[in-house]
């Protein structure tokens, strides 16, 4: 043998001897040994890998030995857990009780291998399927991009129109102000109320005639200023009927309280005891005398003050005014006053009130698109529509009553605007859902008397169908 083949020799066996000393304490017994030769047998085995000057043995609180594996195995680049794993010994496997353990079972590297994390893996692939399931089914959009057909026109012309094919739009504002009393004024009012005549005379109606005198238990005369016809008795029950009266003469001292009245007219027949009267309220209004009224004056330069406020909030209720689909003729607007200047003669008032209206016309834009196509497009087989008419001037005829709806107006209409073939978009939608893609030149056909050009975008791109939902679907015009 020769000088080098000898030392490696001596070294292979110092190496084994070694190896058998470090795997000593993990050899697995034999099944068929007694209890008490096992025993014996990890007994002995602790004590020789003691004996061995193993320094890295450790033992937890319990008493359990630990071998440090990385102190003796290649474990560089695993993972914490992993090394954990290689660090804890059972202690059950071997050795019975001692007052430093039981036994250890270490697995080392060469007899063990990382398994692959299975759970996660399972888990994201259910993750990425529903994510492809909701972008798909849920979250899935189409975009269809349309060129309507279109014609720009110029128009000045004079249309007629009736108003009750216009929305009329209104608002209503009111100001008011005390105003002193400054002129005098002579005043001869008669009071006047209300009263119920009754007939209990007999079953048949009886007429009163006009001017029939009503006499209060203390001789104050009103009368009645047109002729009634009192209800015949129905049993017990008396006719009625209610009826206005006026003092016989100016002055406040007609101003009662609630009475009672008899006909002095009837005085002397049975019918002065079957007809009778009392008062629903209060007599009120008579006067009679010198007094101190609001001026006309006074009331006219009030009324031009509290005008021009009206004015002013009423241009903030204009400007605030809008619907959807409509032009609004904002340079026709049509204002109307009210005042209570008559009650202002009465004494007791000085609280001028103006109350203010406006009204404005608002055009369906529809119906100008058909006037307007009609007129000059000249094309019954093809309607239009005007989504922007404010390049367009609309001049209303002046002293037009809006109040009346079978009104005919007349329009000036000017300027430029967009005619923009119909094309019916939520019957293409709904003719879209669900459809494939393949059958998207075919459906789109039906519409090319309207529509220029199309295309689509999905999304996600993988999409065979379009989606199912209208929301998901939407419409894009683009004008060339």
């Amino acid at each position: 043998m020769s000088s080098g083949v000898f030392p490696r020799v001596l070294l292979w066996i110092e190496i084994s001897n070694h190896m058998r000393d470090i795997k000593r304490p993990y050899r697995n017994l034999d099944s068929d040994l007694s209890a008490a030769r096992r025993e014996k047998e990890k007994m002995k085995e602790l004590e020789e890998f003691e004996a061995g000057g193993f320094e890295d043995l450790e033992f937890n609180k319990r008493g359990a030995p630990l071998l440090r594996a990385e102190r003796h195995f290649g474990v560089d680049g695993l993972g914490r857990k992993v090394k954990d794993d290689y660090n804890l010994l059972k202690r059950d496997n071997y050795f019975s009780a001692t007052s430093k353990g039981r036994g250890l079972n270490l697995k080392n590297k060469k007899n063990s291998s990382r398994r692959p994390k299975t759970s996660m893996v399972v888990f994201g692939i259910i993750l990425l399927g529903l994510v492809f399931y909701f972008w798909t089914f849920v979250f899935g959009k189409s975009l269809i991009i349309v060129n309507p057909k279109y014609k720009d026109i110029t128009v000045n012309e004079t249309f007629d129109f009736k108003l009750s094919s216009f929305l009329i739009a209104s608002s209503s504002v009111s100001a008011s102000k005390l105003i002193s009393k400054s002129a005098p004024k002579e005043i001869n009012n008669k009071a006047s109320g209300e009263i119920i005549i009754y007939n209990n005379y007999s079953s048949a109606p009886q007429k009163l005639i006009k001017n029939t005198r009503f006499k209060t238990p203390d001789g104050k005369i009103f009368r009645i200023n047109d002729s009634v016809v009192v209800p015949g008795k129905h049993g017990d029950t008396p006719g009625s009927i209610k009826v206005k009266v006026f003092a016989e003469t100016y002055g406040r001292e007609y101003n009662i309280g609630p009475s009672d009245f008899t006909i002095p007219g009837f005085k002397g027949t049975a019918k002065f005891l079957g007809f009778y009267a009392r008062s629903v309220s209060g007599m009120t209004g008579g006067s009679s005398g010198m007094v101190t009224v609001v001026d006309p004056k006074d009331i006219e330069v009030t009324k031009n003050d509290l005008l021009i406020l009206n004015r002013e909030k009423l241009q903030g209720v204009l400007q605030s005014l809008s619907y959807p689909g409509h032009l609004g003729l904002k340079d026709n607007v049509v204002y109307e006053d009210f005042d209570n200047a008559s009650d202002l003669s009465d004494p007791t008032n000085n609280l001028y009130i103006l109350t203010s209206n406006l009204k404005v016309v608002f055009i369906p834009l529809k119906t100008l698109a058909e006037v307007l196509s009609r007129s000059i497009v000249s094309n019954d087989t093809q309607s239009f529509r005007i989504d922007d008419a404010s390049g367009l001037k609309v001049t209303l005829n002046q002293g037009v009553d809006l109040s009346n709806q079978n009104a005919t107006v007349t329009l000036v209409i000017s300027g430029q605007v967009r005619l923009i073939a119909n094309y019916n978009q939520p019957k293409l939608i709904n003719s879209l859902l669900s459809a494939e893609l393949s059958a998207f030149p075919d459906i789109m056909k039906k519409y090319a008397g309207s529509l220029a050009g199309y295309k689509y975008e999905l999304s996600p791109f993988w999409q065979r169908k379009f989606p199912d939902k209208v929301e998901n679907i939407q419409i894009l015009e683009e004008f060339k």
